[in-house]
């Protein structure tokens, strides 16, 4: 992504409202790159066989080329900037996260103001602002995990998709399926999912809860939280409104509304 961004010329900014009343959005082969910063609510971003949940907080870096879908998960606001670059970056999704989250938003908020303004000064800004995002993602960036290394856990993370829902699943469980050690295992893990894979299955059985209520807001907050693997109703009534902001309850009502 950074020999990209070392090439960058801004293009334009804006800010968008994402509402569950528009649930998918397919984007195929994106024609700009695209950064963007998700301010509030939740998305789950599918490419190829990976699925990840941005959160609040976190940067998605989308390439020219890439195929993906959304699925809205949570209302929220996203901002994001596109631009242009000689230099292509392989054609799948990157996420980040570990950045001062006000100064990261900040910078996008200055980028869309500036665009909006049309001054003569207005692409300097917005230039400024974009290489502000970019220092801030590099500063913050980790180990990068190659395909090829992703090959050596890919069976224990096909044995997490399949049983994440499992109330007796355990990570221990996922690795016995490959021949690494438990540690390099979460490194390699870490490294390509930003995410422990512990914060994975959480953020699965989450994910998976919110689809649930957007689609059956009805469905007692009981049977959603066996449904994900979660026996214990009140544990996972706490660590939904932990990663969400709301009860089940509360979700349920919103997407009543």
């Amino acid at each position: 992504m950074f020999e990209t961004a070392k090439n960058a010329t801004f293009q334009y900014a804006h800010s968008k409202k994402h509402s569950t009343k528009i649930l998918d959005t397919y984007f195929d082969l994106l024609s700009i790159n695209v950064v963007t910063c998700i301010v509030s609510g939740s998305i789950a971003y599918c490419w190829g066989d990976r699925r990840f949940v941005a959160m609040p907080g976190m940067v998605l870096f989308a390439p020219r080329g890439v195929s993906f879908s959304t699925h809205t998960l949570e209302p929220g606001e996203v901002l994001s900037i596109r631009f242009t670059s000689p230099v292509d970056a392989p054609p799948e999704l990157v996420f980040y996260s570990g950045f001062p989250r006000k100064e990261m938003e900040t910078a996008f908020r200055r980028a869309v103001a500036a665009y909006l303004s049309r001054d003569e000064a207005s692409f300097f800004k917005c230039q400024i602002q974009m290489n502000r995002i970019f220092l801030l993602l590099a500063e913050s960036r980790g180990d990068y995990c190659s395909q090829r290394k992703m090959e050596l856990i890919q069976p224990a993370v096909a044995y997490m998709k399949e049983h994440f829902r499992d109330p007796d699943f355990s990570v221990t469980e996922a690795i016995q399926q490959v021949n690494i050690s438990g540690a390099y295992f979460c490194k390699l893990f870490s490294s390509y999912y930003y995410l422990s894979p512990q914060q994975y299955v959480i953020s699965e059985r989450i994910a998976l809860a919110m689809d649930i209520l957007t689609r059956a807001p009805d469905t007692s907050v009981r049977e959603v939280a066996e449904t994900v693997g979660y026996p214990d109703a009140f544990y996972f009534s706490r660590l939904f409104k932990k990663h969400t902001g709301e009860s089940p309850s509360q979700f349920a009502r919103h997407c009543l509304e």
